[in-house]
């Protein structure tokens, strides 16, 4: 056999190899279970005739050569397509089942054409593997698009479950457990596994079928919670189930009218109540909480959906009368905008509720469950950050951000960070007083992510100037991130620059940040990572930080009184166009601020001036006038005048 023809056949058998090895069960999941072990099956009856081919070092004609390359080409995407379905979420691959068939049914097809390209004449094969090689091309003559009907009855029962939640009504939890089980989804363990996968198909997917996979996420952290939160974290709810109609569970009684919930609803505090005894209570003229006593941030209402089915489930089993529908039924009115509300968003407002319900109500290791559940439901779209605050959830993680519990204390800040970014929730974490906690956590935090995401919440926070002036008014919170700034994690320092960065663009902080110290750790990040690229946003940073501190007076003696200057005129030599516009930056200050040493520096620093004519010949519109301003100082210093380093 010629080398090269060695060579494919070969690369051949190692491709068959690891195809043939996902028919291990533990590899296979029960979506398109069947046409993918008969493909395999395939594979692996393959196997023998290649081992056959490299063994007897026979003479390949060209055509069997082809017919060997397209082989290799087919199991390479039989590879893909197994791990595609092997590592997939079994939500999206239900949803999808049809198209996942049809690609099966035409790896199988193209698996027929190189068998039937093989010279079987030609080529010195025992009999039996002749035979097995005629064996393989009838079977994939005679395969056909195969969907399975055990597949398509669960699509349709996921489907409707979906459509369940368009018209915002919540399936029994029975249903859910049973789709679930057939999908070997049966653990909190296991769903956050298909949580993870369906998030990364989202990232990665296009909008279409970012649209499938966001419904299909809403609708798995409700149901894990039902599932795997309530049922088997909350035993008195499971047992109260089974009490007779003249014992309602006390989490099914209205906590002002002390009867049974026809129609709960959640208020701000994360508290429900049933609507006719809250209404009557709010239009009384009260606008606190009648549970907790705390202020209402705002009066909507905000149907609980979960907890109504479990009151009529409950009312079913133990024939209480329970009206659901018809014109006596209030349920169905709600807030105009959740009416109005796409099936992906209230989905979002079920699981929210759902959640705020056990982080209110929960003993702390629930709570601490659903602020993890709450922090990745938060990190994904604009909608549910809307939805999880007006499910009432800031106040109740507030206060799990001093919890002594290092998780729940992570969880919650991290929940607050990621709900901080739609705008409309900076202000409701400032009213329900976190920049306390929040800063208590800067400085004292159980874990090092948790301080980091203390820091990253401050910088978010921080973009309005009324909580820049707060922030700085908390004589702890400067401090405390420029000791982060120095001591912390490469992300960790990322997140304290830019929420001093932040802060300084108001006046009365910069003298603040100098005084803690921030600019001898800025000018040893300069020294640390000036020659990492992969640190570049990090320098970038600093040294706009210190581009900012150096336009006052305080900031400018004390970058004056540091090493900075070597650093930045090396940076504006070598560093890469941002960073020569930031340095560019903080040298014009420091001139600008009378620092005659500056432009003495920039003068007899042969490559100082070169560098930046280089910057006004290629530099970004904004590094140009920088640059040119600079220039025009350098160039009109006056060494006798002694007021002025020179004028622009």
């Amino acid at each position: 056999m010629a080398a090269a023809s060695r060579v494919v056949v070969q690369e051949l058998l190692e491709a068959a190899n690891l195809v043939a090895s996902h028919h291990q069960q533990a590899y296979l999941g029960p979506c398109q279970r069947k046409t993918l072990t008969v493909i395999l099956r395939r594979v692996r009856l393959m196997l023998p005739v290649v081992e056959e081919v490299r063994d007897g070092n026979l003479l390949l004609p060209p055509s069997a050569v082809i017919a060997f390359q397209e082989l290799h080409s087919v199991m390479l995407r039989a590879g893909e397509l197994a791990d595609e379905l092997r590592e997939s979420s079994q939500l999206w691959l239900l949803a999808e089942c049809e198209l996942y068939s049809t690609k099966l049914f035409e790896l199988s097809r193209d698996m027929a054409a190189p068998l039937s390209m093989l010279p079987l004449s030609l080529l010195e094969l025992p009999i039996e593997i002749k035979e097995q090689v005629e064996l393989l091309k009838l079977q994939a003559r005679r395969f056909k698009l195969f969907v399975d009907p055990v597949e398509l009855d669960l699509q349709a029962k996921l489907l409707e479950l979906l459509k369940e939640f368009e018209k915002k009504r919540t399936p029994s939890s029975d249903r859910i457990e049973e789709l679930f089980k057939r999908l070997l989804l049966t653990s909190a363990k296991e769903c956050q596994r298909e949580l993870e996968q369906l998030r990364k198909l989202a990232s990665s997917s296009s909008s279409t079928t970012s649209t499938t996979t966001t419904r299909l996420i809403s609708f798995l952290c409700f149901s894990s919670c039902v599932l795997y939160g309530m049922v088997s974290e909350d035993p008195q709810l499971v047992t109260s189930l089974s009490l007779s109609s003249s014992s309602i569970p006390d989490e099914y009684k209205c906590p002002i009218s002390l009867e049974l919930m026809r129609d709960p609803v959640i208020i701000a505090t994360g508290q429900t109540y049933d609507r006719s005894s809250i209404q009557r209570w709010v239009e009384a003229g009260n606008i606190t909480c009648p549970k907790s006593g705390q202020k209402l941030i705002h009066m909507t209402l905000i149907p609980n959906f979960a907890l109504r089915s479990l009151i009529a489930q409950w009312c079913e089993k133990n024939k209480v009368p329970f009206w659901m529908s018809g014109k006596d039924s209030r349920a169905t009115v709600g807030v105009d905008h959740i009416a109005n509300a796409q099936a992906t968003i209230a989905a979002a407002r079920m699981t929210a509720s759902f959640l705020v319900g056990k982080l209110a109500m929960g003993p702390p290791d629930i709570q601490r469950q659903a602020a993890y559940e709450l922090r990745l439901l938060a990190k994904i779209g604009m909608e549910n950050r809307r939805c999880i605050a007006e499910a009432g959830a800031i106040p109740f993680l507030v206060s799990l951000l001093l919890s002594r519990d290092a998780s729940a204390q992570e969880n919650a800040i991290t929940a607050l960070l990621n709900l901080s970014i739609f705008d409309s929730n900076k202000s409701l974490i400032m009213t329900a007083g976190a920049l306390d906690p929040i800063v208590v956590v800067l400085c004292n935090g159980h874990s090092t992510e948790a301080r980091e995401n203390a820091a990253a919440t401050i910088f978010s926070l921080s973009t309005s100037d009324e909580n820049k002036v707060a922030i700085g008014n908390k004589g702890q919170a400067i401090p405390a991130l420029v000791e982060l700034l120095q001591k912390g994690t490469q992300t960790g320092k990322k997140d304290a620059v830019s929420a001093l960065f932040n802060l300084s663009l108001l006046d009365e902080n910069k003298e603040k940040v100098v005084q803690a110290g921030a600019v001898t750790s800025l000018v040893e990040n300069l020294e640390q990572y000036m020659d990492d690229e992969g640190n570049a946003e990090l320098l970038e940073n600093s040294l706009a930080l210190l581009g900012l501190l150096a336009a006052s007076e305080p900031g400018a003696k004390s970058i004056a009184r540091s090493s900075a200057m070597s650093f930045l005129v090396r940076i504006l030599e070598s560093g890469s166009p941002r960073e020569k516009e930031n340095a560019t930056g903080v040298l014009l200050a420091l001139c600008r601020g009378g620092d005659h040493s500056v432009v003495r520096c920039l003068l007899t620093v042969p490559g100082s001036i070169t560098a930046l004519h280089s910057l006004l010949a290629s530099g970004s519109s904004r590094a140009k006038r920088k640059a040119t301003s600079l220039m025009k100082i350098l160039q009109n210093w006056d060494p006798s005048n002694k007021d002025s380093p020179g004028r622009q």
